[in-house]
C-alpha cells in the first residue's frame, strides 16, 4: 500500500483540532467553561525549568520591542495565546498521526481507539484545567467532565476518519 498512516492521520488531526479548539473556545466564552489550549499552556510553564521560561519571555520582549507590537504587556498575552493555541494544534496532529500509525488499514468498526486516543490527549487538559483553574467559571467536575465529553468525541471522529480511510485503500 502506498499510504502514509503516519502523515494521513496527521493532516487528519491537522484538520480536525480547529474546529474542537473552536468549540472550546466558544463554550468558553459562552458558559465559562475550561479552555484547554491555555490551561495546558499555563500548566507546562509551571513545569518547566525557570531559566528556559525567563530566556522565553526574555525572546519575546525583545522581539515585541524590535518590531514595535505595542505596549509589551498585551503584546506578550496575545504571544503567549497564540503559542498556547499552536501547539494545542501541534499536538492534536500529533495524536491524528499516532492513531493512525497504530491503526494503520484495519477496517474493524470498534470506537474503543478513537475513545482512546481522546482520552489520552484530554485527560492532561481535564487535569490542567482542575488544578488551573484559571479559565473556567464552573466546578471543577462540571470542567473535567465537559473537557473529557470533547476530547472523547474528538478521538471518535479522529477515528471515523481514519476508518473511511482504511476502506478507501486499495485492497493489498
Amino acid at each position: 500500500m502506498g499510504r502514509s498512516w503516519p502523515l494521513a492521520g496527521g493532516f487528519s488531526g491537522a484538520l480536525l483540532t480547529p474546529p474542537l479548539v473552536a468549540l472550546l473556545y466558544l463554550m468558553w466564552r459562552i458558559a465559562g467553561l475550561p479552555f484547554p489550549p491555555f490551561d495546558l499552556f499555563d500548566a507546562t510553564a509551571r513545569v518547566l525549568p525557570g531559566a528556559l521560561i525567563t530566556a522565553v519571555i526574555d525572546a519575546m520582549v525583545a522581539v515585541i520591542r524590535a518590531l514595535s507590537l505595542g505596549p509589551t504587556s498585551a503584546a506578550a498575552k496575545t504571544a503567549e495565546q497564540g503559542m498556547a493555541i499552536a501547539t494545542f494544534f501541534f499536538a492534536g496532529t500529533v495524536v491524528g498521526a499516532a492513531l493512525f500509525a497504530v491503526r494503520r488499514g484495519r477496517t474493524d468498526p470498534s470506537r474503543v481507539p478513537g475513545l482512546l486516543a481522546g482520552a489520552l490527549f484530554g485527560a492532561p487538559a481535564a487535569w490542567a484545567g482542575v488544578s488551573a483553574g484559571s479559565t473556567r467559571a464552573v466546578g471543577p467536575v462540571a470542567g473535567a467532565l465537559w473537557v473529557l465529553a470533547a476530547f472523547l468525541t474528538w478521538g471518535m471522529v479522529l477515528d471515523r476518519v481514519r476508518l473511511r480511510w482504511a476502506r478507501a485503500a486499495p485492497a493489498g
